[in-house]
């Protein structure tokens, strides 16, 4: 991601109990985990954590995350409307909210140049791209494409 001007801005993660691994379920989603080389450590002694790194493009413009399915990058317009584009998936997606794009198996580098051939498509005078990037917007962009928010 550095090699594209991106730098790491935080992390997103989630750690749950490692007693959980008694269960045969948890163990086997670690496993599969592991085997795809998460990011994955041993918190307070009593949890492990799944860390997944998020990354701010130079232009302030976007967010970027790489894990083991793919990388994904994400763009707030100030009109609330989210742009997200990903080199895996294979489902396009136009809503009042999200525009998604999906391509599959593309290079980092390629899915990159296809998202910000999207910010120009989208962006207007009107309608900047928020250039706040931010712990706090990222979280409106996560819970507004599950619904939460």
């Amino acid at each position: 991601m550095t090699s594209l001007g991106f730098q790491l801005l935080f992390w997103e993660g989630e750690t749950f109990w490692i007693v959980s691994l008694l269960l045969v379920f948890p163990a086997l989603i670690l496993l599969v985990m592991l085997w795809k080389r998460e990011v994955i450590a041993v918190h307070d002694g009593t949890h492990l954590l799944i860390g997944l790194p998020i990354f701010a493009s130079e232009d302030r413009t976007t967010y970027a995350s790489a894990g083991a399915i793919g990388t994904g990058f994400r763009t707030r317009f100030r009109n609330g409307m989210n742009l997200k584009s990903t080199n895996y998936g294979d489902e396009d997606f136009d809503g009042p909210t999200l525009v998604k794009r999906a391509y599959t198996g593309a290079s980092i580098g390629d899915t990159w140049a296809a998202h910000q051939r999207s910010i120009q498509t989208l962006e207007t005078h009107d309608n900047p791209v928020d250039r706040g990037l931010s712990f706090d917007t990222y979280v409106k962009i996560i819970c507004q494409r599950t619904g939460r928010i």
